[in-house]
């Protein structure tokens, strides 16, 4: 998932995979020559060399221009916004940069089936006997989410983190 767009209806996320998409995207934006006096772009390129090497051939005067990142289309950089955004949320509600998040839908019984299995051994066959028939399974992910993950709200849907 590192370089594919995260929304809200990305199931789950974590740290790494905002700032892989943070990266692809500023990559994605190349170099951009432009004229200083102006802030006119007159030439873009992948790389930066060559962008300079442009500027060379063309025998313009290096001190009227200068080199930098390139812009980005207008979805790249609401995006971006949001990527940094929710890193900076995240970041502040689970005191860590590293961290996942998951949304509201993730934590269902079988989710939490698989959470007691891993915690207390509980096997599918075991799980399948009585009294463990009796469980609520959507009211044990419901009390294991909430004692365990911190609620962030990112593009309106409800998330919840906790720290990797």
């Amino acid at each position: 998932m590192a370089a594919t767009s995260i929304s809200r209806d990305t199931e789950q996320f974590s740290s790494f995979d905002v700032t892989a998409r943070i990266t692809t995207i500023l990559a994605d934006a190349g170099y951009a020559v432009t004229r200083a006096r102006t802030g006119r772009i007159v030439f873009a390129a992948r790389t930066e060399e060559a962008c300079r090497a442009w500027l060379r051939d063309e025998d313009f005067n290096p001190e009227r221009f200068s080199i930098g990142r390139g812009p980005l289309m207008n979805d790249e950089s609401a995006e971006l916004d949001r990527l940094r955004d929710i890193e900076a949320r995240a970041q502040a509600a689970v005191g860590s940069a590293s961290w996942a998040m998951f949304r509201e839908d993730w934590f269902t019984s079988d989710w939490a089936e698989d959470e007691a299995e891993s915690l207390a051994g509980l096997t599918r066959e075991k799980r399948s006997q009585w009294p463990l028939t009796c469980i609520d399974w959507e009211r044990a992910a419901r009390e294991q989410r909430d004692a365990c993950y911190v609620i962030v709200t990112f593009d309106g849907a409800k998330y919840y983190a906790e720290e990797l």
